[in-house]
């Protein structure tokens, strides 16, 4: 009898011991890196204006995106470094989406902190974007990444809750790279400077001025509603605006953000519909509205520059379906 019970203790043992053994094997050998991509295709919501466009397209490839996937321990954490072994030299910008990641132990933070080792020793940085609230084990992943020293003043390392928040971070260094100052200037932007008003004479641009009206509003203020009735084109002078797509319970989903120089509200003003999605000022915000009433106007009195409004107007739409055509593929072929 003791023998049996020796013999099945054995057993259950060897049993449990392969057990252990496949689920490290599958952990290991599956691909812990869910999505690759850079700064040439994945792109923040902040929409950016043609010049700095053109700039984030010659430099996001010095942004690596990788969306993880399962659990990162030594194992699966060193084959994340192998597929990075390439990019650690040149990449100013490393973005792990920790959206779907499960659990994360101590081997896997001494293999991040290799990772950031080799940034760091060229002024480059690891962004964490979207880490889980907590784990199935409870463990709250920014607070430990916090205990164990990953994240600290003396490493380049940043933490942050969305991952356009991360991509934002980025962009908006390479653009300092490429001599913008995105988000610097807070003074309004004369409509001239606006990228629609570009190229036209101080005339033309006076004739808009003329018949558009100005408003202002503080820093989580309403624009418009969905459904909204209205015609406007709204031209931004100074701040940013959000455009959300309003859900159930009181959500949102984040569409876009324009900044000083955009224009948005073009659905409307073509069609003369409702309002496809909320407009809520990100901070104070100064706007020159162009209502299709008086754009009509300024039209009828002077074709020649009816004409070429709508032609920029057309033209920035296009860029703009071009992007979202570009960025949707990008993600479908990952």
């Amino acid at each position: 009898m003791a023998a049996v019970l020796s013999g099945l203790i054995t057993a259950a043992g060897v049993g449990l011991g392969l057990s252990i053994l496949l689920f490290i094997h599958d952990q290991i050998t599956s691909d812990v890196t869910r999505r690759k991509s850079d700064g040439t295709k994945i792109f923040s919501k902040r929409r950016r204006l043609p010049d700095e466009r053109a700039a984030l397209e010659r430099l996001g490839a010095k942004t690596v995106v990788c969306e993880l996937q399962g659990s990162l321990f030594f194992g699966t954490t060193d084959q994340l470094f192998c597929e990075l072994e390439g990019d650690l030299p040149t990449a100013s910008f490393i973005i792990l989406d920790m959206r779907r990641v499960v659990a994360v132990d101590f081997t896997a933070i001494h293999m991040l902190k290799q990772i950031e080792d080799h940034l760091h020793d060229h002024g480059g940085h690891l962004l964490f974007a979207r880490p889980p609230k907590s784990l199935p084990s409870g463990v709250e992943l920014e607070r430990y990444f916090d205990e164990v020293g990953l994240v600290k003043e003396t490493r380049n390392v940043e933490v942050f809750p969305t991952l356009d928040d991360a991509l934002t971070r980025a962009e908006d260094a390479l653009l300092v790279e490429a001599g913008f100052h995105p988000g610097c200037a807070t003074d309004a932007l004369p409509l001239a400077g606006c990228d629609l008003m570009r190229g036209l004479s101080a005339d033309e641009v006076e004739a808009v001025d003329a018949v558009a009206r100005r408003s202002a509003f503080k820093a989580g203020a309403t624009v418009f509603h969905r459904k909204d009735e209205g015609d406007e084109l709204f031209l931004l002078l100074k701040g940013e605006v959000r455009i959300d797509l309003p859900l159930s319970a009181g959500a949102a989903h984040h569409l876009v953000t324009f900044g000083r120089g955009d224009f948005f509200g073009e659905v409307a003003f073509l069609d003369r519909g409702t309002r496809s999605a909320d407009a809520v000022a990100v901070n104070d915000v100064e706007l020159l509205s162009l209502s299709r009433a008086s754009f009509d106007w300024v039209a009828q009195a002077n074709p020649d520059l009816g004409t070429r409004l709508f032609a920029r107007l057309a033209k920035a739409l296009a860029v703009r379906l071009r992007q979202t055509d570009a960025e949707l593929r990008s993600l479908r072929e990952a």
